[in-house]
């Protein structure tokens, strides 16, 4: 079982929005998938999947506390779970830490305005105290102009690298989500589509590298 938390301290950035689309993903390619909805002020992924046809794959539960986050964990774990997405509240609380804490790989979304990084540095810091390891998504760009580009140099200083991956500002996010669904279900040819495919393809290889074998391999070659 594999555990991605969504998580910065930035509200509006686009959280429930990947961790929605993403959990779709996963369940599309055929993995069992749990969305543990950890934001208690908003609970926005929960009414989502509580309006969705299917409510099958993914499974959409609520962790309002640390000891609930713990038990569906558990739970997720005995039944046989694959991935399981959190979706964090917009603010630095402890049970979005302890989320953060007990992760595989965390994703830090940030639009690609200039309000919304300096929240990132603070989300950044989080997760490296906690020694995790994660990256950064530009969520909401512009399809024309300079912005994403500006936010991409300034997140590159933070931990994390460049970031690699972005999805655009379009409408269809907005469509699909009013429908309860994803951008794969609502329009499977859109571009919003093809960003969340690739979005996902990209995760799973993160999530499949053993970060320990990384640091082995730069101690080697540091020392080599």
């Amino acid at each position: 079982m594999k555990i991605i938390t969504i998580a910065t301290q930035k509200g509006g950035a686009g959280k429930t929005t990947l961790a929605t689309n993403l959990a779709v993903a996963s369940a599309m390619a055929n993995k069992i998938t749990l969305l543990i909805d950890a934001d208690a002020g908003q609970k926005t992924a929960l009414e989502w999947f509580q309006k969705r046809e299917d409510q099958n794959n993914p499974l959409v539960m609520e962790a309002s506390d640390q000891n609930m986050l713990f038990k569906l964990l558990e739970l997720a774990e005995e039944k046989g779970v694959d991935r399981v997405f959190i979706d964090t509240q917009g603010a630095d609380t402890p049970l979005v830490n302890d989320a953060i804490s007990r992760s595989d790989f965390c994703l830090i979304p940030c639009g690609s305005g200039g309000f919304d990084v300096p929240a990132q540095r603070t989300t950044a810091s989080v997760i490296r105290r906690l020694g995790k390891n994660g990256a950064f998504i530009i969520t909401k760009a512009q399809a024309r102009g300079q912005e994403a580009k500006e936010t991409r140099i300034i997140l590159s200083g933070l931990g994390f690298g460049s970031p690699e991956q972005q999805t655009t500002n379009l409408k269809v996010y907005k469509d699909a989500a009013i429908c309860s669904l994803s951008v794969l279900e609502y329009d499977p040819k859109s571009k919003a589509a093809e960003e969340i495919k690739v979005l996902f393809k990209w995760l799973e290889k993160k999530i499949a590298i053993n970060p320990l074998l990384i640091d082995l391999e730069k101690g080697v070659s540091e020392n080599g």
